[in-house]
């Protein structure tokens, strides 16, 4: 997988553009306060939680997630959060298939990031470490090849050698990566942009006057990027054992304050097909009924545009009305 968190550790988060935060992790390496046993219990509904930072609850304390503000609202609910920060797609249905389908449930949930599709074009990552320096760590990635998903770079190098770094930065260039900033956030004119607009609150007036699209990997069925992705996911739902696969995309802060940005609700709906299992749950609307200030308040801030614990309610509250219309809960009773 290429990264996993470490089990029983207790730690204060050092955070940047946020409050200190607490991470909590359990014995199999999830971010909660309990350990799961691998067979649901009796009378229990239960769901499988993948994605990334958004999911995991970078910034917030784990009561305040979204997942636990969900698995709150029902009296016989359980979820399993194996969000992981960094990850995409790719890295999502590779935690499912080394460690989540071990847990007995009955709906695997994917919540991915709008970013989780660009993370797919990457060979490898790069952190800054507490000294300020970059780091490059390497991840498994897919290719396709004779109309097949192949995983690469596995096993995954703990430590870079110069000679690997070149090799994956070399594949990675090969990529579909021109128009994607995730995979180019290095690249002059992106990071003038960050720094000139992205990292003060004109960022948030900006985006409706001046609407750039920043995931140009949804502008097309066929896009390069997002036909890896769609592969990946439908790789994910012919190889579980849930029922059910609901796919559930986090809007980020520029569809969330300007909806004519949000091409990606078009590609994911392409996924729907109940008829095969597949469930694809539409939570934007729900960001329109909020103010313009109460948007800008589901962020941490303008350094750190993960969802607040205000933000994280808004989440909670939407999936819970777009999952109630699906039945796939079944009896499931909600808390009053």
């Amino acid at each position: 997988m290429g990264l996993w968190h470490v089990p029983n550790v207790k730690m204060r988060h050092p955070a940047v553009g946020s409050k200190p935060w607490y991470v909590r992790i359990n014995a199999d390496g999830l971010r909660d306060d309990r350990n799961f046993p691998r067979r649901k219990p009796p009378g229990r509904t239960r769901i499988t939680l993948l994605g990334d930072s958004f999911t995991f609850g970078h910034s917030v304390e784990v009561e305040e997630r979204y997942s636990s503000l969900l698995e709150r609202s029902y009296d016989d609910v359980e979820i399993l959060n194996f969000g992981l920060c960094s990850a995409g797609i790719d890295q999502e249905c590779l935690v499912y298939e080394e460690i989540a389908k071990d847990w007995e449930s009955d709906i695997l949930m994917i919540n991915p990031y709008l970013n989780n599709v660009g993370r797919c074009q990457l060979t490898h990552h790069t952190f800054q470490q507490q000294d300020g320096q970059r780091k490059a760590s390497a991840k498994p990635y897919f290719e396709v090849e004779a109309d097949q998903l192949k995983l690469k770079n596995v096993p995954v190098p703990w430590a870079l050698t110069d000679a690997q770094m070149a090799e994956l930065g070399d594949a990675q260039s090969k990529r579909s990566v021109g128009r994607n900033m995730e995979a180019n956030q290095s690249r002059g004119l992106i990071r003038f942009a960050k720094r000139s607009v992205l990292e003060r609150r004109l960022k948030y007036l900006a985006i409706k006057a001046l609407p750039i699209q920043p995931y140009p990997e949804y502008r097309a069925s066929d896009a390069p990027e997002w036909d890896l992705a769609r592969r990946i996911l439908l790789r994910l739902r012919s190889g579980c054992k849930q029922k059910a696969m609901v796919i559930c995309p986090l809007p980020a802060w520029s569809s969330i304050l300007n909806p004519s940005l949000a091409t990606y609700r078009d590609r994911y709906a392409e996924l729907h097909n109940p008829a095969a299992g597949i469930h694809v749950l539409d939570i934007l609307p729900h960001f329109k009924r909020v103010s313009f200030a109460d948007k800008v308040r589901c962020f941490v801030s303008v350094l750190d545009t993960h969802y607040s614990a205000f933000g994280h309610a808004v989440v909670a509250e939407a999936i819970k009305a777009e999952l109630d219309k699906t039945g796939l809960l079944g009896a499931a009773r909600r808390v009053v």
